[in-house]
């Protein structure tokens, strides 16, 4: 029995291969999209709110308030194929902290991440965070193995409503092993602001594996408490959409649905509670 499930997972693992997201690309990396970032084509590195813990820590400045994060998807449909992550931010009067653990794991395979973050501005154009990164990689009858890394962003000012965002995961590329090295994977993205209705993110994102992918995302605020986002990337080729809801001045919702070719559809969840009153 243990066997065959772990036969079953490594032909998933297979899958991703084939879909340039090799097992190596996955240690740590991105376990939780965030429906933000999935609904946009995963154009996210320059978000600047809580979310943007999953992305880029740079972007932490946008919090105003301590945040409670609660995120997860099932990816493909698959009820085995669900990573969850928490997270919870607390702004300071030297910068933003970040606190979070993503637990991606599917019967004989599993990984866990616990980062912690911090962010700070720099200057009314540049901001600067990093993160540092605990991960716990376990195989059923393989064992299990502990790494350390971090993940280093920034966002810049370029001109007036245009920001350019730049983020590095795993620079140093650890070990995994005494072979095998963990990937390193580079992002860099564009995002404008058309007016203060519509949103554009133009992002590419490279692991050294692998040929690089193109992300689109596109966000309409609706009304006051309502945003509609659609986005597609390449390899592969992806088309999402999604939406978010403020529900209240200290609750707010995100869902998103992405469509793969072949595999089909994932749906995602994130739940955002803020404490205390926003900071102006």
């Amino acid at each position: 029995m243990k066997r065959h499930l772990l036969f079953k997972g490594i032909f998933i693992l297979l899958i991703f291969n084939d879909l340039h997201l090799n097992l190596n690309a996955q240690i740590g990396y991105q376990l939780v999209t965030g429906a933000q970032s999935m609904s946009m084509g995963g154009a996210s590195v320059g978000f600047q709110d809580a979310q943007a813990i999953f992305h880029n820590p740079a972007g932490l400045v946008g919090v105003t308030r301590q945040s409670i994060l609660l995120a997860s998807e099932i990816k493909f449909g698959i009820n085995d194929l669900k990573p969850i992550g928490t997270a919870f931010i607390v702004p300071t009067q030297s910068g933003v902290l970040g606190f979070s653990f993503q637990n991606y794991t599917f019967e004989s395979y599993g990984e866990n991440k616990l980062g912690v973050a911090y962010a700070r501005r720099l200057s009314s154009k540049f901001n600067f965070g990093v993160q540092l990164d605990y991960l716990h990689l376990k195989i059923n009858e393989y064992g299990s193995t502990n790494l350390l890394t971090f993940e280093i962003g920034c966002n810049t000012l370029i001109v007036k409503d245009l920001v350019l965002s730049a983020y590095i995961y795993n620079p140093l590329s650890v070990r995994l092993n005494e072979v095998e090295r963990t990937p390193s994977v580079f992002r860099l993205g564009l995002n404008y602001s058309l007016n203060s209705k519509v949103l554009v993110c133009l992002e590419t994102e490279k692991d050294i594996h692998f040929p690089a992918s193109f992300k689109f995302g596109l966000a309409y605020k609706a009304v006051e408490s309502l945003t509609l986002r659609c986005g597609f990337r390449t390899a592969p080729s992806i088309f999402s959409f999604g939406f978010g809801y403020v529900i209240n001045q200290h609750f707010t919702a995100d869902m998103a649905l992405t469509n793969h070719p072949y595999l089909g559809m994932s749906p995602a969840l994130c739940l955002n509670y803020f404490l205390g009153k926003e900071k102006k």
